[in-house]
């Protein structure tokens, strides 16, 4: 077995599918994370960051300063350009 894999190790299809996996780690490496996260932010939610910005006074009134309603604070900052990438939690 050992011989047959080590075979495959050498095989041109082998050479061209881990050369594949090896360019997509490294783009997922060298990905910009903080342009991709304004990208969304920007482009792809535009009618909801509207609507939702158009009712941010509203909102942030209904959420008050509780604790289990943070997350909305923390989501009309982000949605506003107000946020640092440490703060996200992944």
């Amino acid at each position: 077995a050992l011989p047959a894999i080590e075979g495959l190790k050498k095989s041109k299809s082998f050479l061209e599918v881990s050369g594949l996996v090896t360019t997509g780690l490294n783009k997922l490496a060298s990905t910009d994370y903080t342009a991709l996260a304004l990208h969304v932010r920007n482009v792809q939610f535009q009618k909801y960051t509207a609507f939702v910005l158009r009712n941010e006074k509203r909102l942030r009134i209904l959420a008050g300063p509780r604790e289990r309603a943070g997350w909305l604070h923390d989501h009309l900052d982000w949605l506003k350009g107000e946020w640092k990438v440490s703060d996200c939690e992944f």
